[in-house]
């Protein structure tokens, strides 16, 4: 076995100009670390503090980091759905991913960019798992809604490779084609994590308090009732979730303008011919057409059959959100 010390304790006295300057491997080493410590069944205290890989310490580490930045999640709500959303950018790959890549390859990132992301990742792990239902009668958010686990997804049909390759094969006018399947597919995998939570809160308030704070995600599948449960019964972050609740409508009308100013943006790109009033015509066609599988989908809505027996989720934590027949969330008197 090779000996590690040398070279953790050379990561340990690093300057910290040294580790800025090899950021990107500093930081594929600590997810590798993270991956590796995160089997192990932790102790809850390490001499006396908190071990950071305890699943509590990392529930409240996100939740902190809420609190800190819920001051400008509550002003940028403030904004109209027209101008939280923002336009798309213009490039010809699915507008969806050209947020991300943006994002990830900006230096500064304003806030409308953090939303933009979050929009892209939540519209097209929608559809994702609308295109899992129709393949196999279920979908990983189904199942790991019922059963929270870690372990990769081991399905053999429906899988991201088959999802992206079904998504470039489609002659429809309505197809808004990946090209990039590596950011597709981290996209897919954060965001169903994403739609899990949702369905385990109720509704896609608990998204509207976290796209500002993208490292949400190192949250593991089983920490997530931990989550749920320090928000919705910890008396100090009763701010957050008020302010989910607040949210969910406001952010459900920016998921659908945002699918339909993509879906434009598509269609407007170079190799489809059309003029602006049939782009405004056709993708209100999409919208309708996409129907179950972009951001109209309310996550919680169960659209078809399930092919497996239901199961109802063990660890509910508020009142699932009716929809209507659109897939939008209903105002709550």
């Amino acid at each position: 076995m090779t000996d590690i010390l040398p070279a953790l304790n050379s990561i340990k006295n690093a300057h910290d100009d040294d580790i800025l300057r090899n950021r990107q491997q500093t930081l594929q080493v600590l997810s590798r670390l993270e991956e590796v410590l995160g089997e192990q069944q932790p102790r809850s205290r390490v001499n006396g503090q908190k071990n950071p890989v305890d699943p509590l310490h990392r529930c409240e580490s996100v939740l902190r980091l809420i609190q800190k930045r819920l001051h400008s999640l509550q002003h940028y709500a403030g904004m109209s759905v027209k101008e939280a959303v923002a336009k798309a950018s213009h490039k010809n790959e699915d507008p969806r991913v050209v947020d991300v890549q943006i994002y990830s390859g900006a230096k500064e990132k304003p806030e409308f960019m953090r939303f933009r992301r979050a929009m892209a990742i939540r519209s097209i792990s929608l559809e994702y798992m609308q295109f899992q239902q129709d393949q196999i009668g279920f979908s990983r958010v189904d199942l790991q809604a019922i059963e929270l686990s870690s372990a990769a997804d081991q399905t053999q049909q429906g899988t991201i490779d088959q999802f992206i390759a079904f998504n470039r094969s489609r002659a429809d006018t309505f197809s808004r084609r990946i090209k990039d399947a590596q950011v597709a597919k981290m996209m897919i995998k954060d965001g169903t994590k994403m739609l899990v939570l949702e369905r385990l809160y109720g509704h896609c308030g608990i998204t509207a308090v976290l796209w500002l704070i993208p490292s949400w995600t190192k949250l593991r599948y089983p920490d997530l009732p931990t989550f749920l449960e320090l928000l919705c019964q910890n008396p100090e972050y009763y701010r957050i979730h008020a302010t989910a609740e607040d949210l969910v409508d406001w952010y459900d009308e920016c998921q659908t303008l945002y699918d339909e100013n993509t879906a434009v943006q598509q269609l407007a790109s170079p190799g489809v011919t059309a003029q602006p009033i049939r782009l405004q015509q056709a993708a209100m066609k999409i919208v309708k057409y996409q129907g179950n599988s972009t951001g109209k989908l309310a996550n919680n809505r169960k659209s078809r059959s399930n092919t497996r027996p239901f199961q109802q989720s063990k660890h509910g934590f508020h009142k699932t959100r009716q929809t209507g027949p659109a897939g939008r969330y209903i105002s709550l008197p």
